[in-house]
């Protein structure tokens, strides 16, 4: 997949050059000091404090005349990595003379000595010096000072100068821990450009490889592993393959590499601002990045990538994307088909039959119902820092996140409505076992529309309606009755069991007391737990023969199963959790106690 990212970023690069990478870039939180380098001395031009608002998502210093420059010359002035600074102390992070940077505490602690400034210098002036140790890098050094001829020595100790000087801290504040750059320009900007561009490919021609040991020359050509999204030392022996010629897994020439490094450049920028997600479109020749909370819109078919910043950007998922499509068509709707009372939809304002006809807001009630808002930001999470605790919940969104992710973020659907269906029975338990009855209601109600979109000939919505208004209508009956189905008899054993539970006269009644009519293995078991619940609140019930508390009961425990016919579990935990039809007014629900 990053060859394909690469081809699209190739052409899109040729077309607008280094200013592609250039518009997505975000300096690092700091202060940056502009210095002019006027005919015999300097003036110190401006001082820009740059920090990036993660919370409204913009940068602190953006609307400034001179950011645009900043961010040129801090692009070619950074260091590919850590391990390939110039300055051996990692004190100073810059890689060229023309700009000088380090975190605030070490001019406040004292880091910066006069003899690492003279070893950096000193290395800019020599760079040979840096390489001389190692052949193969010698060698790509010689051929980028072939390119770019050698070192502006009487600028370099210019600025040497001016640094040793030390007026260019003048009036900096030291006590935040992010970054204080200083860059040296020239009066002329075009001027200015192209030294940083020069001085800049000084570092990066000969440090652009992972590491230069495993550097091949192959028909004049030097070949290199890449330095992005790997890495191959003495710490990592197993990522070689032993088994090859040439151990490293893959090798590209000084260009490739360095199209490479833009390509990783140009991510960075869209992973600091908190675009994780990346679309690629290769007909139309573009990138896109969304957040986890943003929909991603006009992708039709291409790349995606799923990134993450740490002190570089890593691509940690690429796929394909084919028709992938964010509008549901047909719509969905929400039903209430467990059958929340309109006066708890009012005071909770909750609105059912209500239809999406967009992807992102499915993934919204999915998330806020399902996840109780735990899953949009918690894909990718590390298992033990995701914030839950209920053991359950976050199993199910371990188990879910990835299938979830690759629907919602690129259309892969396949199996997806059997997916939903095992996981919300599964949700719906532990929220009745929580004691949380109104949340398991609404996971009911998304449960069986979501049943409803998939599977056309479920009707789970029309057989919960018609389950319960055949009970109601039976329980008022003077005649005989019988149940018509398993659903049925499970439907009244969950409502049998709620209203039993609510005769207890104790303060507290955990939802818990339902799990062993969840846990039963056939009807029989039914029968036996419900009987020693009967005998233990039957002293607060009324016995008369209209009474609907024992008419179910009387037909709960008459009740024959057909022939292999399985406890239909899911029925009891709807009757448990649905409004009691023993409670219910005739000709009205919602009512009061008979």
């Amino acid at each position: 997949m990053l060859q394909e990212a690469m081809e699209v970023f190739r052409q899109m690069l040729q077309e607008k050059g280094d200013r592609l990478v250039l518009d997505e870039y975000v300096p690092k939180d700091g202060t940056y000091r502009i210095i002019k380098l006027t005919e015999d001395s300097y003036k110190i031009e401006k001082t820009l404090d740059i920090r990036y608002d993660r919370k409204n998502d913009e940068i602190i210093g953006k609307t400034d005349s001179i950011y645009d420059q900043v961010c040129y010359m801090d692009y070619y002035s950074k260091l590919l990595e850590m391990n390939k600074p110039i300055d051996a102390k990692k004190i100073i992070h810059s890689n060229n003379y023309l700009s000088l940077w380090m975190k605030k505490d070490s001019i406040k602690e004292q880091k910066l000595t006069e003899e690492i400034l003279d070893s950096y210098y000193e290395t800019l002036k020599n760079p040979e010096i840096k390489y001389a140790k190692k052949t193969k890098a010698k060698v790509l050094y010689e051929a980028t000072e072939e390119e770019l001829g050698k070192p502006n020595i009487q600028l370099i100790e210019r600025i040497r100068k001016y640094v040793a000087d030390k007026d260019i801290w003048e009036d900096l504040n030291f006590d935040q821990k992010d970054y204080i750059k200083i860059f040296f320009v020239l009066d002329n900007w075009e001027e200015t450009q192209a030294l940083y561009q020069c001085e800049g490919s000084r570092y990066l021609y000969p440090n652009i490889f992972n590491n230069n040991d495993f550097n091949e020359v192959e028909s004049g050509n030097i070949l290199g592993l890449p330095n992005d999204n790997m890495g191959m030392n003495a710490k990592k022996p197993y990522l070689a393959n032993k088994t090859r010629k040439v151990a490293v897994p893959y090798l590209l020439d000084k260009n490739e590499a360095i199209l490479q490094a833009k390509l990783f450049d140009y991510l960075m920028g869209f992973a600091s601002k908190g675009k994780v997600n990346i679309y690629i479109n290769s007909d139309h020749l573009w990138f896109r990045g969304y957040s986890n909370t943003e929909e991603p819109q006009g992708m039709r078919n291409g790349y995606f990538l799923r990134l993450k910043k740490g002190k570089e950007v890593e691509i940690h998922q690429g796929d394909m994307i084919s028709d992938y499509n964010t509008k549901l068509t047909p719509p969905f709707c929400l039903k209430n088909g467990i059958g929340i009372p309109d006066k708890t939809l009012e005071k909770y304002d909750i609105q059912y039959n209500t239809f999406y006809d967009k992807l992102w807001k499915m993934k919204g009630v999915i998330d806020q119902t399902f996840f109780e808002n735990k899953l949009s930001n918690n894909f990718f999470t590390e298992a033990k820092d995701i914030p839950i605790t209920d053991g359950v919940l976050k199993r199910m969104l371990l188990e879910s996140r990835d299938r979830l992710f690759a629907w919602f973020y690129k259309g892969c659907d396949e199996n997806i409505a059997a997916f939903l269906d095992k996981i919300s029975i599964d949700l719906i338990i532990n929220s009745i076992g929580n004691g949380r009855v109104f949340l398991a209601q609404r996971q009911f109600n998304l449960r069986w529309s979501l049943i409803d979109y998939f599977n056309k000939d479920r009707g789970m919505e029309l057989k919960m309606e018609n389950v319960r208004k055949q009970l109601r209508e039976k329980i008022d009956l003077k005649d005989e009755w019988e149940f018509m189905s398993g659903e049925e008899f499970g439907y009244a054993a969950g409502q049998m069991v709620s209203y039993l539970i609510s005769r207890s006269k104790a303060n507290n009644k955990p939802s818990s007391l339902v799990n062993p009519y969840l846990n039963a293995k056939n009807h029989d078991v039914i029968k036996r737990r419900l009987l020693q619940l009967y005998k233990k609140y039957n002293y607060d019930i009324s016995h008369y023969p209209e009474n609907r508390a024992e008419q179910i009961f009387t037909h709960i425990m008459s009740y024959i199963p057909k022939e292999n016919e399985v406890l239909n579990k899911e029925m009891i935990a709807a009757g448990f959790t649905a409004s009691s039809l023993i409670y219910v007014k005739k000709n009205q629900e919602g009512g009061e106690k008979l």
